[in-house]
C-alpha cells in the first residue's frame, strides 16, 4: 500500500474524529446506550465513506459511472441504518431530531471525498534502496 493512500485513508478516518469528539462531549452526561453516535461511530463513518470511494474506484474504474455506482449504493446503504439507529435514539430520548442522522451522511460523503481528492502536497519517496535512488513525487508530476 503506497503512501498516499494511506494518507487519504487517514484521512477519511481523522474526518469523522472532530464530529464525534463534538457530539461525545455534548452528550456525555447522557445514560448509557442513549445517544446512537459518537467518536468511535463518526470517525469509522468517515473512514467507510474512504473505502467505499477507494472500493469503487478499483472495481468501477472500467466503468465509467461504476464508481459512482459503488459509491452512491454504500452511501444508500448507510444511510439507511444510521436512520434506523437514530430513530431508536430519538425514540429513547423522546424528541424528535435529524442532526445525528445528516451529520452520519456528511461525515461519509466527506470521507469519500477526501479519498477522491487530488492531493496538493508532492512528497519525494526513494523507489529503491540501492545506492542509486531514483526520487519520484507522490501526487504530483516529475
Amino acid at each position: 500500500m503506497d503512501f498516499q493512500l494511506m494518507t487519504r485513508f487517514a484521512l477519511a478516518l481523522g474526518i469523522g474524529l472532530p464530529i464525534g469528539l463534538e457530539k461525545g462531549w455534548r452528550m456525555r452526561e447522557g445514560a448509557p446506550g442513549s445517544r446512537a453516535a459518537g467518536i468511535r461511530t463518526f470517525a469509522i463513518s468517515g473512514l467507510l465513506g474512504g473505502v467505499a470511494a477507494s472500493l469503487g474506484h478499483s472495481i468501477g474504474g472500467a466503468i465509467i459511472i461504476g464508481d459512482g455506482i459503488i459509491i452512491g449504493a454504500s452511501f444508500a446503504a448507510y444511510s439507511a441504518v444510521m436512520l434506523v439507529f437514530c430513530l431508536e435514539e430519538n425514540r429513547a430520548n423522546q424528541r424528535i431530531s435529524a442532526t445525528t442522522a445528516v451529520a452520519a451522511m456528511l461525515t461519509f460523503a466527506l470521507g469519500a471525498s477526501g479519498m477522491m481528492l487530488q492531493s496538493p502536497f508532492n512528497f519525494s519517496v526513494p523507489q529503491s534502496t540501492s545506492g542509486d535512488e531514483e526520487w519520484h513525487l507522490i501526487g504530483g508530476v516529475n
